[in-house]
Formats: C-alpha cells, sequence, structure tokens
C-alpha cells in the first residue's frame, strides 16, 4: 500500500474524528501514548533495578547502558505503536500497513525535510550563528597571527587538520553521541513518531495534538527531580527550578516538532530541528542585548521565522506522490 493511500484510510480532517468508526478510542490512545513515555524512562533503570547489574566501571559504561536501554524502550513503543494501527488497518483493509510510511520514514522528500526545516531553525538561531561567526572569525584572526609570526611566514599546520582531529575528538566523545544522536533520534522517533499517528486515530484536533502531545515528554523527565536530588544533592527548590525550566523549553520545541512533523509527514524534518537545537544549544540572551548589531539580527531572526514557518512547511514540498491528496495523513486543507 502507498504512503498516502494508507494515510488517507487512518485518518480524516474532519472536525478532528476519523472516517472510520473503527477508530482508537480517546481514552486509549492518550494511555499508549503515557505508556510509551513511562517505559521510555523505566527502560533506564532496568540495568540497575530489574537486571541487577553492578554499578558501571566509567562514563561510558553508563552511557553505553543508557543506549541500549533506549533503543529497547524505542523498539517496544515501535511495536505498541504499529499494533494499534494495525488494529485499525484490519477493520478498513486486508492490504497490510507498511510500517515505515506510518513512521514518517519515507522515501519521497528526504532532502527538502533536513534542508528546508534547517533553514527555518537557523532563522530562529540568526542572532547566535551571527555570533558564532563573529567569534569563530576573530579567533581565526587573532591564530592566523600568532601562527604567522611564530612559524617565520610558514603556513600553520594546525589549519584543516586540526579542524579534522576535533571531528575524530567529536566523534569519540561518548556524550556527544547522546546529545547529537542517541538522544535526538529515540526520543523523535518515540514522542512524535510514534505518538502523533496515534493521537490522530483517537480523534484527536491538530491544533491539540501540536499543544499537548509535548506533555508526554514532559512526563519522561520528571525523572530528573529525583536524580537531582538523590544523585547531585540538589535541594528540592533549585531541583524544582532546572526541572521546571527544562520543561519549558523542551514543551516549546515540543510544539514546534509536532507542529513539523504533522506538516511534513516525515521524521526526518523534527529529526534534524532537534540536532540544530542541540548544537546551538540556549541563546546567550544578555549577550546578545548588549550588542545592537546582534540584537536586530536576533529580533530580524525571529520574524523571518514566523513569517516563513507555514511556507517553507508547505506539505507539496515533502511529497513526490501525484494523487488528489498531496500531504500527510490527507490534511491537504491545513
Amino acid at each position: 500500500m502507498g504512503f498516502s493511500e494508507f494515510s488517507k484510510r487512518l485518518t480524516m480532517l474532519d472536525a478532528g474524528r476519523c472516517e472510520s468508526q473503527e477508530c482508537i478510542a480517546p481514552w486509549l490512545a492518550v494511555a499508549a501514548c503515557a505508556a510509551m513515555a513511562l517505559l521510555y524512562v523505566g527502560f533506564l533503570y532496568v540495568p540497575t533495578v530489574v537486571l541487577r547489574l553492578p554499578p558501571p566501571a566509567s562514563l561510558r559504561h553508563y552511557m553505553l547502558r543508557r543506549f541500549a536501554s533506549a533503543v529497547s524502550a524505542t523498539g517496544l513503543a515501535l511495536v505498541l505503536s504499529y499494533l494499534l494501527l494495525l488494529s485499525i488497518e484490519k477493520n478498513t483493509t486486508n492490504v497490510p500497513i507498511f510500517w515505515v510510511d506510518a513512521f514518517g520514514i519515507r522515501s519521497s522528500g528526504w532532502i527538502q525535510a533536513i534542508v528546508f526545516p534547517l533553514l527555518l531553525t537557523g532563522l530562529l538561531y540568526l542572532g547566535p550563528l551571527t555570533m558564532a561567526a563573529s567569534e569563530a572569525y576573530e579567533d581565526w584572526r587573532e591564530s592566523y597571527s600568532v601562527n604567522l609570526h611564530s612559524s617565520g611566514g610558514q603556513c600553520s599546520e594546525h589549519g584543516p587538520w586540526g579542524a579534522l582531529d576535533n571531528m575524530k575528538l567529536l566523534a569519540s566523545d561518548v556524550l556527544a553521541w547522546r546529545t547529537y544522536v542517541m538522544a535526538p533520534l529515540t526520543e523523535e522517533i518515540v514522542f512524535r513518531a510514534c505518538m502523533i499517528p496515534i493521537l490522530l486515530c483517537g480523534g484527536f484536533q491538530l491544533i491539540t495534538i501540536i499543544i499537548f502531545c509535548p506533555l508526554f515528554f514532559g512526563l519522561a523527565h520528571v525523572n530528573h527531580f529525583w536524580e537531582l536530588i538523590h544523585f547531585q544533592n540538589f535541594d528540592k527548590k533549585r531541583a524544582f527550578l532546572v526541572v521546571g525550566a527544562q520543561l519549558g523549553y523542551t514543551t516549546v520545541f515540543g510544539w514546534y516538532a509536532s507542529f513539523l512533523y504533522l506538516r511534513t509527514g516525515s521524521i526526518l524534518s523534527p529529526l534534524a530541528a532537534h540536532v540544530f537545537c542541540n548544537i546551538m544549544g540556549f541563546p546567550d540572551l544578555p549577550g546578545h542585548f548588549e550588542r545592537r548589531g546582534l540584537t536586530l539580527m536576533l529580533f530580524l531572526g525571529i520574524f523571518s521565522f514566523f513569517s516563513m514557518l507555514k511556507p517553507l512547511t508547505q506539505p507539496h514540498l515533502y511529497n513526490n506522490l501525484s494523487d488528489v491528496c498531496c500531504c500527510w495523513m490527507g490534511f491537504c486543507k491545513w
């Protein structure tokens, strides 16, 4: 079955209700999403609590355990979501679901699904990118001047090779793998690719899904409160403030990621945005406001982001199919 055909049979945009009377019950859709969120967190503690493994000997071993737990939880979430969607498909047609389509893994439009969201997210970070470029240029000028004088006019051997060495160090850094690969990949699969189709089949409206789906992601971060108190000796007030801030910016990003996924139908779109945001981090707002030029670029980027939000996420940009319904899940009038 083609992606668009399956998608149209799955749901329709009609007051937020499914076309088929065999939709997932709303309470079951919410319960399934909550279960996947708890599963994602619970599996992180399986090695020590359930398997009774000894404490990891190093940070690398600790993170490898976390990676294995996250991958296992992601696999189970995919199975749970697929079984729920499969139960609907069996009631409407005898043709089996092509599961990779259901989870936004698509062969069509994959380049656009990466490039356009990166450009869009880059607009939001126009101020920080300008600051980073300015600082990098100043560092290069200073380094070039020092190397030029110290080498007697000869070219420095630390130019491109130094950058290559830095990339090698980054590739061997287990924390970098967590931040830029494992966390974005598993989180986007579980909290976007698995949950959003289920919520759609539960009859929830698009705006409801965009607003409330990130709350399940927030639920998966509540364990940080317990970890801060018991492992890092934070008092409850400080731990609450830290976790509250985390929930704040992860919720805002979750709105954006859910919007991207619903508009493009590709898991690559929120994944690319997630990795980019992790690389950039939270903007240094005080540093921007101290320099007029950076402040201008910051607000110009924010204005450009909201101006291009819908044009750069038009569904027809991401779908090469040529039937009547050209966008994901049948929401052509969005």
